[in-house]
Formats: C-alpha cells, structure tokens, sequence
C-alpha cells in the first residue's frame, strides 16, 4: 500500500490532506495487520475490555470509511486523467472479484487486466506510411 500510494503521489499528485489521510490510512492497516491483537488481546479477559476493544475498533472502521470517500474521489480524478471510463473501471473490478472468487490469483488477474489496459489505452500509433 505505501509503494502504491509514493506511486500515486509522484506520478498524479495528491491534494496535501489526501496524501496526510491515506499515508495515516497506511499506518493504521499495518499497525492492526500486525500488532493489534498482540498489544490488545488483554482486553478479551474481561467484559469492560471487550467494550473498550470494540469502541477502538469501531473508531477504526468510521476512520477507514471516511478514507474511503477520499479513495473514491481520488480515483474518480485518476480514472479521468488517464482517459478510463467509470463503465470500464467497473467492469474490470467485477472480473477481478468474479476470477478471485474462481480461485485465480490476484497477480495473475492484475497482470492479465494491466496488459489489456495497456493494449487498449496505450497502444502505439500504427504507421500511416502507404
């Protein structure tokens, strides 16, 4: 997520509270993927601590949720900058769930979808020689 987000800011360029949010966003996921449970599990022993752990995680949700509207403005203005239409976009995501629930890899379809996206937006201009 950090690699995608540096890639994002160097190459479209994010508004100053985009960038903040989404890099707090990057933080966060980590931080739960890998330390929550581990610093948080204590909590569990007791009703008042499961209380306190679902306030935290509930905050959590309402934060990422907020992020997300950010996300989806965001990529609204990717998606326009690059030429690819809301219709497409939408397509490619309901391959991309529908092949994943398949059992395919998500490398595998990204790789298959970022070729087609290539060929189709990025396609060299044929010759006009005759």
């Amino acid at each position: 997520m950090g690699k995608l987000l540096r890639l994002i800011e160097r190459e479209f360029g994010l508004q100053r509270h985009e960038s903040e949010l989404l890099t707090s966003c990057v933080r966060k996921r980590n931080w739960l993927a890998h330390s929550y449970w581990e610093q948080r599990s204590h909590l569990l022993a007791t009703s008042s601590g499961c209380d306190q752990a679902t306030s935290e995680l509930s905050k959590f949700c309402d934060f990422f949720k907020h992020a997300d509207q950010v996300v989806q403005e965001v990529s609204r203005r990717f998606r326009a900058q690059v030429g690819l239409s809301e219709e497409w976009a939408q397509n490619l995501l309901d391959e991309y769930v529908r092949r994943l629930a398949g059992g395919e890899s998500s490398e595998e379809i990204l790789r298959d979808q970022e070729e087609r996206l290539r060929r189709a937006y990025f396609q060299p201009l044929a010759s006009t020689d005759e």
